[in-house]
Formats: structure tokens, C-alpha cells, sequence
């Protein structure tokens, strides 16, 4: 391997290291992403059973 191949070897190696760089920001974004889904749908799930306990305390009351 002659000193222009070592070069655009270690060339290839420095691009690449940019792209795995930005890969992992897109990766961190993307992971913050998912948890803010994740508590979102935590939330919306609450919701629900707090629908539907309210469901049930209508029915109650109207069938009094």
C-alpha cells in the first residue's frame, strides 16, 4: 500500500467517522422521540381508565 492509499484510507476512516457522529445524533433524537411517545401514551392510557371510572360513576348516578 503506497502513501496515496494510506491517505485516502484515512481519509474514508475521518468521512466515516462524520457519518457514525451524525448517525448518533439522529439516533439520541430519535430515542428522545420514542420516550416522549412512550410518556404520551402513559398518559393517554390514563386517561382512559380515568374515562372510564367516570363512565361508571354516570351510569351509577343515573341509575339511581
Amino acid at each position: 500500500m503506497n502513501t496515496e492509499e494510506v491517505i485516502a484510507n484515512l481519509n474514508t476512516i475521518i468521512d466515516n467517522q462524520k457519518v457514525i457522529k451524525e448517525n448518533q445524533e439522529i439516533i439520541k433524537a430519535n430515542q428522545e422521540k420514542l420516550d416522549a411517545l412512550l410518556a404520551n401514551q402513559e398518559a393517554i392510557q390514563a386517561n382512559q381508565s380515568k374515562i372510564l371510572e367516570n363512565q361508571s360513576e354516570i351510569i351509577s348516578l343515573l341509575s339511581k
